[in-house]
Formats: C-alpha cells, structure tokens, sequence
C-alpha cells in the first residue's frame, strides 16, 4: 500500500507492528521478506520516486580532513543508492570476518559461514546467477599466494524499479513517502523506541512495536546522534561508539603490467561474460594465508585493457577534463587547455607513438570504443584498479555539524583520513603481487608512483559508507549486537554497512542484502512465536480513502473513522509482539 506522507495530517499518529526508516538496498530487502508476514510493517522514505533537489539537498555534509562527496554518495528516494550505483556484487572473503591479532577492533561476531545461506538468499533479490563457472584452474591470477573470485552485476540494478509494484500492491507494508524521521524518541525508562518523529507537509509520529534503521551508513549514525532530546549523546551511544569507526574504500590505479603474448590469461578478468540475465566478471588480490602471514589490509584488484597513448599528456587531459566538469565544471576549460598547451610542447608523445599531438585523442577514443564493444580486440597491457581495505579507526567518525538542512536538522560531520599504515600495506602487497606474476611469466608490474601519476583521474572514494553502528557481542565495543539489535534498546535495530566491523575489499551491498535477510529472519521468528499457529485473515475496511497509487486502490483501501489515529488494530503494548488481529489492517480515526 502506498500513502504519500504530504497526505497525512498534522499531529495524525500511525501504529505499526515494524517500522522500517529507508527505502534502499537494506529497507527494500527487508521490505520485500516481510511480504504476507503474519503482522503490520511501515516503511518510510525521505523521499518519493524521483529525486527532489530539496529533499536531496538533506543529504550534505561537512568534513574534517579530506572533502567527501555526501550529495553524489546518496539518494534521497525510493530506491536510495541503488538508482546510482555500480551493480557491482560480491561476497566478503572469509578472512574478513576473522579477529587479527595484528588489527586492532577487527573480527565480526560470527564467520562468513553464518552468511553464506543469504548470500545465496540475496542472489535472488540482484537478479544473479546462483550457479558460478568455475576459475580456470591455470589462471595465472588463480595461482597461490593469488586467489581470483567471481563478481556479478546486478540486473536491475535499481532495486526501488525492481520492488515499487510489489510494496504498493502490498496487503501488510505500507509505504510512506515524503516522510522525513526528525528523531527517535524513547519511553521514560530509555528502554525501547516508544515513537517516531516525522516531518512531510505536517508533522506527524509513528507508534512501533519495533523499528528497524536503514538509512545507510551515515545517516543511521547521524539520525542515532540527533535523537538526543532525552539522550543528550544520542541514541545507543552510552559508550560514545555511535557515528566511530567509518570506513570506506578507496579506488586506486595500482599498476600497469604488459601482457604482450599473454593477452588470453587475462581475459577472464578482463571481459565481462553473460550469465544468466546478468554479467559477471573476475577479480584478484592475495589470499588469506598471505595475508595473514604478513600482516596485510586486503584488497580486490581489477584488470582493465590499457593503452599506451594513455601515457600521454593529451590523453591524461581528456581524461582530466572528464573528471572536473564532474567536479568542478568552472575550472574544467581552464585546465585542460592549459594542458593541451603542454602536451603539444611535449615530445614523448611523439616518440612513443609515432603520432602528432592533434591526432593522438581520436586514436584513442577509437581504440577505447572497439576494445569495449570488440572483446576480440587485441591489447598488450592492462591497467590495475584495486579496491583497498582501510582499517577500522575509532577517529574516523560521523559527528553532528553546526549546519543545519532545509528541516532544521543537524547535518552529518565527517572526520576521515586515510592511515600510513593503509598506504605502507597497499605497497607491500604490490611487492607480493609482482613477485607472484613474475612467477607466473609475466614482465614486472609497473607500479612506481611516477609512472601511475598521469593516471590519477582514476583514483576516488568507494562512496561505501561503512562502521558507524559497528556490530560486536559487547556494548563496550559496539553499537548492535550480532542479531544487529542496538545494546541500549529492546526494540531498535540496525540494517545496512554500518554495522560492519571491518568492511574488506568487496563491494558492500550483497552483503548489506544478506545481513537484511538474516535480520529479516531474527524479526519474523520473533513475531511468528508470539502468534498462535493460524494464520490471521488480512481485511481493509473502507470509509474516507487516502490518495493512494491507482494500481493499488482495487485491492486495499484506507480505513479512516473519526480520532486521527492511523493504527493496526489492537496492538500489544510493551512486548513487541504483534497483534493477533489483523496484521494488514490499516485504520484512521479523527
């Protein structure tokens, strides 16, 4: 069922038996396994179909430390992030989840192998292939200390299009847009959530049974933060871990490695292949004995075809401009003629390639072209792009700033700073990787900062926000516990990567989908044992009718009498249990 949030009137009160906050890859999973449950679920989003510049100006942030992209890192809408990202999915290693002794606050609660059936579950929710081809056994990049694993992309990519039919269509979830949650208010005894604070057109509240943030992994820690009315710290933050510990990954070009006759052994990683309704292609970095043997972050590398007019000054200012009209549009002219200037009195460009400054740029944009549409094409070098791991750091941290969004609210304020430690494992695991394919045949990997300079355009922020509600069995050292219920609350969880303790080198949202399903899971057995064994009979009884999709309304209606109370019938009050009454009942009164 959908009701616009702009339709709800000031100071209207809505009862549920669960509350989801966030309509992203966490909300909309969660969503999507709570369809036909036995009880009531709302689920509220910032946003509406299409991003509103108003609602999505929310999203900015203030940083200490390097500048961070908050406003291209999220979306405020249904859908959240994955109307914008990359579809890339692939699982945790399995070292990821181990303590190390040498990593100080690494180690989840439970191994990879709790995961491993909602890995499977997810593949499901992206649209993959659950039947991967195995690695050629005499793959290079397969042989130890090296380990190539398998990544897909999801089809569709957009879990919001995906999942829209479905929740509006819905008997038993509710989906609310334009809801903006302002804060989190407790009972008196600070033990559970006893209501919601909203803002659309009005203000209104919802009354929860449980609730569950997915917001994403920093405004889970700034809605947490701000919720502090009655907590002057904050919402779960007794032990000052709230909004601690962000991660990110960081992209970077790692090396250049000529493949002259052994373009074949590369292929694998090079070519995205169709599996299934989707495409999947190979990754590598060092195995987990590695290491662990030398104490080393972990990293993904992925293998690009690479062309050496790429070396050149005209190439390195396109792919230069390319980067600022992004980022700064009115420096972007500016720079790139400057640089063509220098490139036209460059004469390296000319020696390398037998080729004038004027013609090199269409060369190249010929070669890309047929090297990305011709997976036959012929290329003698591949460009390395790692995904790297950054260690967990309790001063990297999501904090309250001093400026406020279009709604009052504090904007979230970030410290990151990337360690010497991270930079000096990246290294030493570049020294590990060329001693590995050397071994296997291969020229040395061209990996010397000066030689990767003019590829700098590359190098970026994952945009994966990670750690702010880490997971650990002890409230000294983390924010949920393993089942992701926050320490301090009865009735609050978190789903998304903020949770994660550590965030490895994959990609986090297949795995944000997998802790959902598990949590999915958690919820609905506790829901379902406190129901007798019949299932309840769902009915809508119909008065005023709120303004709802079209494709719904023949199917479920509004309930509206006379208090103001949108409710599910008969709730239990202080268990969390649902109500045995309808659970998709959905009435108002005036």
């Amino acid at each position: 069922m959908l009701i616009p949030g702009k339709t709800i009137g000031q100071g209207e009160t809505l009862h549920t038996d669960v509350c989801i906050v966030g309509a992203g890859a966490a909300g909309l999973t969660l969503a999507h396994a709570f369809e036909a449950a036995p009880f009531s679920v709302l689920l509220l989003e910032s946003g509406g179909f299409q991003v509103d510049p108003v609602i999505q100006s929310m999203a900015d942030g203030t940083t200490e430390g390097m500048p961070y992209p908050f406003m291209t890192s999220r979306a405020r809408c249904f859908g959240g992030s994955t109307t914008r990202w990359t579809g890339v999915c692939i699982p945790l290693d399995a070292g990821d989840f181990q303590q190390k002794s040498w990593l100080p606050h690494s180690g989840w609660p439970f191994d990879r192998s709790v995961l491993l059936p909602y890995y499977r579950r997810a593949q499901q929710i992206f649209g993959l292939s659950a039947l991967l081809p195995p690695v050629p056994d005499r793959l290079p990049f397969h042989q130890s200390p090296l380990e190539t694993k398998t990544m897909q992309y999801s089809c569709p990519r957009d879990l919001g299009r995906k999942y829209k039919r479905q929740i509006v269509r819905s008997r038993n979830v509710t989906l609310i847009t334009h809801a903006n949650v302002t804060e989190l208010i407790p009972d008196g005894d600070r033990q559970r959530v006893a209501h919601i604070d909203i803002r659309s057109n009005h203000t209104f509240k919802v009354i929860p049974k449980t609730v569950i943030l997915a917001t994403g992994g920093i405004e889970n820690a700034r809605l947490l933060l701000a919720s502090n009315t009655q907590c002057a710290n904050g919402l779960g933050n007794s032990h000052d871990l709230v909004g601690r510990f962000f991660m990110e990954h960081y992209f970077k070009v790692i090396g250049i490695l000529p493949v002259d006759q052994r373009r074949r052994d590369t292929l694998f990683l090079t070519n995205r292949r169709r599996l299934g309704q989707t495409l999947a292609k190979g990754t590598f970095g060092l195995n987990d004995e590695l290491r662990e043997q030398r104490q080393l972050l972990n990293l993904h590398t992925r293998l690009y075809r690479y062309s050496r007019l790429e070396d050149t000054a005209t190439v390195a200012a396109a792919k230069q401009l390319q980067l600022d009209l992004l980022n700064n549009p009115r420096l972007a002219l500016t720079r790139y003629l400057a640089a063509v200037k220098a490139s036209r009195k460059q004469q390296i460009s000319k020696q390398q390639t037998g080729l004038s400054a004027k013609s090199i740029l269409p060369r190249y944009v010929s070669w890309h072209y047929w090297n990305k549409f011709n997976l036959a094409a012929r290329f003698d070098h591949v460009r390395l792009l790692a995904c790297i791991e950054q260690e967990p750091d309790p001063n990297n941290r999501i904090t309250l700033s001093q400026q406020r969004d279009c709604l009052g609210q504090s904007r979230a304020h970030l410290t990151l700073r990337f360690s010497d430690r991270m930079w000096a494992s990246v290294e030493q695991s570049l020294w590990h990787i060329d001693q590995a394919l050397q071994a296997q045949g291969f020229g040395p990997l061209q990996y010397s900062s000066e030689r990767l300079k003019h590829l700098d355009p590359y190098n970026k922020i994952g945009l994966h926000h990670m750690g702010t509600t880490r997971m650990h069995d002890s409230p000294h050292h983390g924010v949920v516990d393993a089942n992701c219920r926050v320490h301090d609350l009865a009735n609050l969880y978190v789903a998304g990567s903020s949770v994660f303790p550590t965030g490895g080198a994959a990609n986090p949202t297949f795995t944000i989908a997998a802790l959902a399903l598990r949590l999915a899971d958690h919820i609905y057995s506790l829901y379902t044992h406190s129901l007798s064994t019949a299932s309840p009979q769902l009915t809508f009884r119909t008065e005023d009718t709120f303004q709802t999709d079209t494709a719904q309304t023949d199917t479920a209606q509004t309930d509206t009498t006379s208090t103001g109370v949108i409710k599910a019938d008969a709730m239990p009050s202080g268990t969390g249990a649902p109500s045995t009454a309808a659970p998709g009942t959905i009435k108002t009164t005036r």
